[in-house]
């Protein structure tokens, strides 16, 4: 990143494609939290000191949004998305982005009302969906999370997370043995899917069925030793 930095501050003008090369790579490197804190600090001033979001189109603005929001710049990212935004308030990345940026800043209603535009405008967007429906989970409004995951399920039925987040609202809801379905469906598409086992054996826990509830918890931790949740649940059991 020190060399993508260094040839940044010496091109002049700054090239489009050679701009989106550099945010595609400073998101990469941001995902996988591979840039020190100086790194990102002198990232995002290049970028304030020669980007104009005016001079640029709106791929570029979201792209520009997405870097800042990976280096931890939150109001900058919602300034590139908000400018997008502007120029056209039906650029559903765009308005998708910002609801991912609220939701992890803790704004969840706004997030769920930006999610609510998306899927206004594309109802089959699984993603928004999905989104809105954890944006739903973690306020507690579990109908609506569970409306949510519905949705996703009903598009993409092999989303084993949609499924186990179904489970997850169901069962907050206390509908336990339909969120056992919905922990069985998850696993019936991935039998390694460490969660829905862990799920599964708290629901089967819920039920007062503890030797099935072991099993299940046993289950998450074969597929992953150092499984914190499962150890817990399975030691809940008496074992």
């Amino acid at each position: 990143m020190e060399a993508c930095i260094k040839a940044l501050s010496q091109a002049e003008p700054w090239e489009r494609s050679v701009l989106r090369a550099i945010l595609d790579r400073a998101i990469s490197m941001g995902k996988m939290r591979r840039l020190s804190e100086q790194q990102k600090t002198n990232l995002a001033a290049l970028l304030d000191s020669n980007v104009d979001l005016v001079e640029y189109e709106n791929d570029v603005a979201r792209l520009l949004g997405n870097a800042y929001a990976f280096l931890g710049f939150n109001s900058r990212a919602m300034e590139a998305f908000e400018i997008a935004l502007h120029r056209d308030d039906g650029d559903m990345t765009a308005l998708n982005n910002k609801a991912v940026l609220l939701a992890r800043t803790g704004r969840e209603d706004e997030a769920i009302e930006c999610y609510g535009e998306v899927t206004k405008l594309d109802p089959e967007n699984e993603n928004a969906w999905f989104n809105m429906g954890k944006a739903y989970s973690r306020l507690k409004r579990f109908k609506k999370a569970k409306k949510c995951f519905r949705e996703v399920v009903r598009m993409k039925p092999d989303n084993v997370s949609a499924w186990n987040n179904l489970g997850v609202s169901l069962r907050s809801m206390g509908k336990t043995k339909e969120a056992m379905d919905c922990y069985d469906a998850a696993l019936k598409v991935n039998p390694e899917y460490r969660w829905a086992w862990n799920n599964k054996g708290i629901a089967h826990m819920i039920l007062r069925e503890y030797k099935k509830a072991a099993r299940s918890f046993r289950k998450a931790l074969e597929i992953d030793p150092n499984f914190k949740e499962a150890k817990d649940g399975l030691e809940a059991c008496g074992e």
